[in-house]
């Protein structure tokens, strides 16, 4: 698939209200924009990692590849 492609895409997805556009970038449309303004601001290391994910996409798995590689955890933000 084209980056032309692509934007066609997402275009009818947020034409079909399943994503919306928020400072350049598609999210879901049931993403809530306070959470990420909330992680935006946060001050955290430069080698902090922030995984988000939905249900079934592989998030706790990836959580256990960075736990291999000793990153600390933070679970609570919002």
């Amino acid at each position: 698939m084209n980056a032309a492609d692509e934007e066609k895409n997402i275009e009818g997805l947020i034409k079909l209200d399943f994503m919306k556009m928020l400072d350049g970038f598609p999210v879901r449309e049931s993403v809530d924009e306070k959470v990420i303004r909330e992680l935006q601001s946060m001050s955290l290391p430069s080698n902090a990692v922030i995984v988000a994910g939905y249900p079934k996409t592989g998030s706790h798995f990836l959580l256990q590849i960075l736990g291999q590689l000793n990153f600390r955890r933070l679970y609570d933000i919002g």
